[in-house]
């Protein structure tokens, strides 16, 4: 799903520790889920909007960022809904 149409989207990502599962929300919707590896991931975060590996140079996101949260828990499909229509009525979103 293209998000560079320069509007405000609203993006989530949520991992589940235990099954593994990483799923991507653009707007509230569903967009994209795949199992990645189980457990704890012991890697610390030092940026947030790039995608960096260790063999490669990191890709950033060009844009801004507003409103980033961090839960201690994998948030539910309808808690994610939930925010965008806040977002919504707010009148970030379009």
């Amino acid at each position: 799903t293209s998000i560079n149409n320069g509007q405000w989207r609203h993006i989530a990502m949520t991992r589940d520790a235990v099954t593994g599962w990483v799923t991507i929300f653009v707007d509230g919707l569903q967009h994209q889920s795949v199992q990645s590896a189980k457990g704890t991931i012991a890697t610390p975060v030092s940026a947030i909007g790039q995608i960096a590996d260790t063999a490669g140079a990191p890709v950033r996101f060009i844009g801004q960022l507003d409103d980033v949260r961090i839960y201690n828990r994998v948030l539910t499909a309808a808690d994610i809904r939930d925010m965008v229509g806040a977002g919504q009525l707010a009148g970030r979103l379009t």
